[in-house]
Parts: structure tokens; sequence; C-alpha cells
């Protein structure tokens, strides 16, 4: 196995590294509140009986006498639902339950039916206020299984809840999904349980979850596949219209845009006739993605704003731009309601939410110092809010924290506004995608926050590679809390983690990780401050050669060291230790490009040239090729 073993190229005589833990203990980490309601255990469900006072079995010794009931017009989340169920029951039990159509089958509970989806044996009360888009029941009556959501995804999340309980199913990455092995599976006794995550849609934007060839994957994880254009669904996109469309949507160069329309790189967002001429191109855009859940605008990636005289009149009344913004997406939904445009087009999702993206200028709330509401939203306009100038290493109500504070208000006065809340979260070093961004204890604290002002969406920027250091924990992470944010704590979270994700070296890595989260603590405590921000130029540059030197890097690659050597001794085949080395092959290939890159000086000639191989190689198998979001990697 080429990447069994940390290759050494230097015989250095460095002492090791000493990661102070009293000064790791003097940094402000964000505090995990006490579970509140925790999911219940396998055991807290009773085994289903039949009439006689039997058990009912799900699967035993590779039979069953189930069948997964889809609809006979399933749609493409019911099938994949039946699907995944069939692949992970007979991947544990060894039983192959067939998929079969609904046709002609009435509500039977004497029969032994998985009901997926809106079939004809569905009974379930599948309040969409209550469910949300993700929320999804499990119910068991006599020998029906009924498993179903008030959306696509909560079909399939009742699904997943179903095998979790009966056969320990968890995703913990895209290429790591567990699941118990087992001879019999006695059926347990769902009584209308409930499984609601607080958010509808988690778009997070990692490669090996990008695109349509990895919904499958992106749906395991809880989350919607990645995408440039705000995530890829089984039916389609889930935005129409994305980001900064407004200068494609309003093109310069058509006779009828006013040579005054923009100024400051960005669209005046104020004028009748602007709007009147957007809500046209608005309705060419929805027809392309009429099953949409949302469609947002956005100006431009800049500071600019308009500054004519409508806009300067408008900001009086609505106090920021961002109710600019609000009252602009308010007068387009009011347009098309008023020109009929949802009754003359019975396919477009006449309940989709329109959000401006509030970036920069338009971040701000429009609501004023005694709290009053200047400009309200119409109940189908949302926000989709950048706080791009947090620090996304503390919790949002840090009282320590300066940068949050004012965040923190400003998301609690849009949550004033409207009630459809998008997020944008820049959690991810810009200038560095090698860089151990120190904001994992923090997710559970945000979490809990949008909990609160009841958060419908997010997209988290992340790191656009296969591979990025510790990114499936990160993910793994983002997939629990921004689900249920009291799912369990950050320390708990994080042990499962290590055990299913590195397997033979879970001890090792997770004492790797304790080592990295110290390091990082010790840099925050001597530049004076924990806070954390994406461009990796505040208070601590976590990328900087000071603290990255030959010392720090051979201890931590000592470390990982110890965790081949441990995943080379286990029990696990030479074509899973190949995989499960990958995994701790990014963190060693992050670490000695870091010494590669800082400490150029200490190698030989030829030292380097085989450095460089070993990089070249390794990169190419983790399918890492970009430095940060400015460039590519050179070696």
């Amino acid at each position: 196995m080429k990447f069994k073993k940390v290759y050494r190229i230097l015989t250095c005589a460095f002492t090791g590294l000493m990661l102070c833990t009293t000064l790791a203990a003097c940094v402000n980490q964000p505090e995990t509140k006490p579970v509140q309601e925790p999911e219940p255990s396998a055991e807290y469900f009773e085994t289903a009986k039949d009439a006689s006072g039997k058990t009912i079995m799900l699967a035993d010794h590779a039979k069953s006498e189930y069948s997964l009931v889809v609809p006979a017009d399933a749609d493409a989340y019911e099938t994949f639902a039946a699907q995944e169920l069939q692949t992970f029951l007979r991947e544990s039990t060894g039983a192959s339950l067939p998929i079969i159509a609904d046709t002609g089958l009435t509500y039977d509970n004497t029969k032994s039916y998985i009901s997926v989806g809106d079939t004809s044996l569905n009974k379930l009360n599948l309040d969409e206020e209550e469910l949300g888009a993700g929320g999804g029941i499990v119910d068991v009556d006599g020998r029906l299984v009924s498993l179903a959501g008030a959306k696509g995804y909560g079909t399939v999340n009742a699904a997943y809840r179903f095998m979790h309980y009966q056969i320990g199913w968890e995703a913990y990455a895209s290429t790591e999904v567990y699941y118990e092995t087992k001879e019999s599976v006695a059926l347990l006794d769902f009584q209308d349980y409930k499984y609601i995550p607080f958010s509808d849609y988690r778009n997070i934007l990692y490669k090996n979850i990008f695109g349509v060839s990895n919904i499958a994957a992106a749906t395991r994880m809880g989350f919607v596949a990645s995408s440039w254009d705000g995530g890829k669904t089984f039916d389609g996109n889930l935005f129409g219209g994305w980001l900064h469309n407004l200068k494609e949507l309003v093109p310069v160069s058509d006779p009828a845009v006013g040579s005054d329309w923009f100024a400051n790189g960005n669209l005046c967002l104020s004028r009748d006739e602007i709007i009147d001429y957007v809500t046209e191109r608005v309705k060419e855009e929805i027809l392309i993605t009429p099953k949409a859940e949302y469609f947002m605008l956005g100006n431009d990636d800049n500071q600019g704003v308009c500054e004519c005289d409508s806009c300067k009149e408008a900001l009086k009344t609505c106090g920021t731009n961002g109710g600019i913004s609000v009252r602009f997406m308010n007068k387009i939904v009011e347009n098309l309601q008023n020109d009929g445009f949802f009754e003359a087009n019975p396919q477009v999702n006449a309940d989709m939410e329109f959000m401006f993206l509030n970036y920069h200028a338009y971040a701000e709330a429009p609501v004023d110092k005694e709290g009053n509401i200047l400009v309200e939203a119409d109940e189908h306009v949302g926000a989709f809010i950048c706080p791009i100038d947090a620090c996304y290493g503390h919790a949002l109500d840090d009282p320590d924290c300066e940068k949050n504070r004012s965040e923190l208000a400003n998301m609690q006065n849009w949550a004033k506004v409207t009630d459809t809340i998008g997020v944008y979260l820049y959690w991810c070093n810009y200038k560095d995608s090698f860089c151990y961004y120190n904001n994992w204890a923090a997710f559970q604290t945000w979490a809990r926050f949008f909990k609160e002002i009841d958060a419908d969406y997010f997209y988290a920027q992340a790191i656009f590679n296969e591979y990025s250091p510790l990114g499936d924990l990160r993910q793994y992470l983002l997939s629990k809390f921004f689900t249920d944010p009291d799912c369990a704590d950050f320390d708990t979270l994080t042990r499962d983690f290590m055990k299913h994700y590195y397997k033979g070296a879970e001890k090792e890595m997770y004492a790797y990780f304790q080592a990295i989260r110290q390091h990082v603590s010790v840099m925050q405590y001597r530049s004076g401050s924990s806070c954390v921000g994406c461009y990796d130029d505040g208070d601590v540059s976590y990328s900087d050669e000071q603290w990255w030197t030959v010392t720090v890097i051979d201890k931590l690659l000592g470390l990982l060291d110890d965790a081949y050597k441990a995943l080379d001794s286990s029990a696990y085949t030479e074509e899973d230790k190949a995989e499960y080395t990958k995994r701790i092959l990014i963190e060693e290939a992050t670490l000695r490009y870091y010494r590669y890159k800082y400490h150029p000086t200490i190698f030989t000639d030829s030292a380097m040239l085989e450095e460089k191989e070993f990089l070249r190689e390794a990169f190419d198998l983790l399918g890492c090729d970009m430095e940060s979001e400015y460039g590519e990697i050179i070696l």
C-alpha cells in the first residue's frame, strides 16, 4: 500500500512539541449546554406483536415476509427511499425485500407491507406545517409499517430513521455508512414516531457531495447536494435564481435597460420601472425551474449600492439598504400575483419563497434602534443573510465576543422582518484550504440560535477539494447539529465519528484531533484572540508560518504515525485499509505541505524532489488541487 506509513525524508533530532494545556485552558471556547431532548435509543421502543402476541420479525435468517410498497406513480424521493431500504436491509440481514407498486392494494394491517410515501396504504396525518420539508413519521399498525413525510425529503428521512433504530443505520460521511449485521431483526413498535429537523434544507459546498452524481451521498448525510446554484435535489434545483444574478437578469446591452439603472456596481432597487423589468425576467427564470422551493435575487459581490434620488428617498422610509431589498422583493411578488402568473402556470410551485441576498451593504435589517420594523416582508418574501464579518469560532450570543454582538442583534432583527430565513455561512478559510479552522465546537451553539429564530435553510461555504483537513468530521457535525442542535454534545459526537470513520485508528486519531485543537488554542492565546474569521487575516492567521515550525509539524506527524500503525495492525482487509488510510493521509499531506511550503531550506535537493513527488501523488489520490479560493496547489 503506497501510503500505509508516513515517509520520513529527514532524520531530524527535534524534541517533541509540548502542547500547553494550561495555555489552551485559558482560551475562550464555546460552551456546550446540556442535551435537552435526546433522541430515544432503540431500547425505547418495544417489539411489535401480532394478534396472538407473537413477535413480528422484520427479517429472520436472510428471509423476510415484508414487501416495500411505493405509489404506482412514485416520485423520485419515494423511489429513492424504497431503494435505500432495500439496499441496507439486505446488507444488514441478507433479506431482499421486493419493491412493489400499490396498484390494487388497500389498507390492511394484517399484511406484511412497508408503505413508503403517499401510497394507498398510507393513513398518516402528514401536516406540512408541523413536519416541514424534512420531517417524517414512522408508524406501525399490526404488521403494517408506514414511512412518510409531508414532502419528499421527509419520506426519505422517515426511511433512514426506521433503519437507524432497526439496524443501527447512521451516515458518518459520504463514504462511510454504518449498519449492524444481524441474523434476526424484530420489528419495533413505532407509534406515530416523528422525526423533524429544525431546518428544512442544509447545503454545504463540499466537492464530495457536489452535483447530481452525489445527490444520494448528500441525502444520506441530511444535505442537499452542493452546487453553484443553490443545491441539487431529486426533482431539480432547490433554487431558481442564485446569488449575484441581477447583473445577468438585467443586461446593460438590452435597449430597455436604462443607462442609469446601475450605480457603484449594483442595480437600483427602488424604481418601479426597474422592478417591473426584473419581474418579467423573474417569470422567465421561474419557468426554467418551476418546482424550486426558493427564488433568490442578489446584487454583485461588492460593497456598493445605488445612490440615486429614488434610493435616497426610499432609504428614509426603509431605514437600511436591506429594507430597500425587502420592499423590492415585496413588489416583485405583488406583481406576480397581480399578473395572475401562478394561476396561468399551474406547474409552478405556488408556495415558492422569494429571497434577496442580504450581503455586504444589504446585510442590515430594516429595524430601528427602538426595535420597530420599518419594512415587513410579504408572507412569500424571505431574507438570505450572510454574516460575513462574524466570528465563527464563538457562539453568536457569546457576551465576550465583540464581533458577534452586532451580528446577533441583526439576525434577531431579520427574524422580526420575515418568517423565512436563509443563512449563508463562511465556515472555511478562504486563503488556505488546508487550514485547521477552529470552529468545530461552535456549530452546536450557532445551530441552537438558528433553531430559536426558526431558520429554514443553510448554505455553508467550505473547501472545494475532495478532502480537506478533518473535513468529514466538519460535515458530520454540521449534519447532526443543523438537524437537531440538542442531539448530543460535541465530544460525544466527535468520539462516535472517530470510532466509525477511522476504524482501527480511532483512539490515535482522536488524540490527533485533540492535539490539533490544543495547538490552535495556543495560537489564539499567544495572539490574544480566539476569534475565527473566514479570510484568515484577522487577529489570528491560522496558516501563518510562525505557528507551523518543523518541531510542531514533526510532533503531529508522529501522532499520525501511531494512527497508521494501529490501522495496519487491525483485522481489516487490505482493501479496507487502503480506503481508511486515505482518511489519515489527508492530515499527513496537509502537514507535509506546510513543511514543504514554509521550510524548504531544511531539504536537500534530492529530498525536496522526493517530497514533491509524495505530495503530488497524495493530492492526486485525494482529489485536492486547490490551495485556496485564490489558486491551485503549486509544487
